[in-house]
């Protein structure tokens, strides 16, 4: 146990000795977790102007740490809520998030799409009425994968209306769902397609994100499999349940980490549940 000037004494080495600052933040985040309430005790009476950069980033990998078991509880789950999932991974990346503000805010979406007059037509024209509130009502812009994780996370996605196209189709699975549309997030070689259908169509509507929601016919599927050197079989377009969708999310995470060059402790948190 290390008094409050101690722990002080710590910090303050730890902000001055670069050279030994691992071990340093070692022994930090050691006393951060034995005595959680005399380290803010220090903070607050000798850090008001702000921590120092390597205390920080102890802080920060600390609370990455946190959602290990978090992660492994939704995983063991059998078939856990992607709506859990999404929200949770962007907590991890934005750590001024709030759960009850992120469900608020799609809770909100949701409740716009469902006074859409006719949205219980059929699933031809669920899918245009979908269309027609992403792309023309809300503007939604679609984003490539860069440096910027703001369109991966779901709040920000909301509010925004910025998504990457992936991201973007999980946002229009879970409203789907919401409204007890059948709809799937699927693979066509590489390319994510959601899936709308019902008991009445013949046929199921795929729907490209990337293409700003258009329709897309089995025979278009058909040609994208050529173009990528594939053979199409409209059985092989199998529905990703929510773990896979998480995952694939969470390399996209991945990806953006690298790019930016920040963010290694999330970065190297997710790489454990994609191996």
């Amino acid at each position: 146990m290390l008094n409050p000037g101690n722990i002080k004494a710590l910090i303050d080495l730890l902000a001055t000795q670069p050279k030994h600052e691992g071990e340093l933040k070692k022994q930090l985040a050691q006393i951060i977790k034995q005595q959680p309430a005399d380290f803010k005790s220090v903070v607050a009476s000798s850090y008001a102007g702000g921590l120092p950069a390597p205390v920080s980033q102890v802080l920060e990998a600390l609370r990455v740490e946190g959602f290990k078991e978090k992660f492994d509880n939704y995983f063991k789950l059998p078939n856990p809520s992607l709506l859990d999932g999404v929200i949770l991974l962007n907590l991890l990346l934005d750590q001024t998030a709030n759960d009850a503000l992120t469900r608020a805010a799609f809770n909100a979406l949701g409740k716009q799409i469902a006074l859409t007059p006719d949205i219980s037509f059929d699933i031809f024209h669920k899918a245009e009425v979908f269309q027609n509130f992403f792309f023309a009502e809300h503007a939604f812009s679609l984003e490539t994968l860069s440096s910027d994780d703001k369109p991966l996370r779901l709040y920000d996605c909301l509010t925004t209306r910025r998504a990457t196209s992936f991201m973007l189709g999980v946002i229009y699975t879970l409203l789907a769902r919401a409204l007890n549309i059948n709809a799937d997030l699927c693979q066509n070689n590489g390319r994510g397609v959601v899936r709308f259908s019902d008991s009445f169509s013949a046929e199921p509507v795929y729907i490209d994100i990337a293409a700003r929601g258009q329709f897309v016919s089995e025979e278009d599927c058909h040609s994208y499999a050529m173009r990528r050197g594939a053979q199409f079989d409209p059985k092989t377009i199998i529905p990703m349940d929510n773990k896979q969708i998480i995952k694939r999310l969470m390399g996209n995470i991945i990806f953006v980490c690298a790019r930016a060059q920040t963010k290694r402790d999330i970065a190297d948190l997710l790489r454990g549940y994609i191996k």
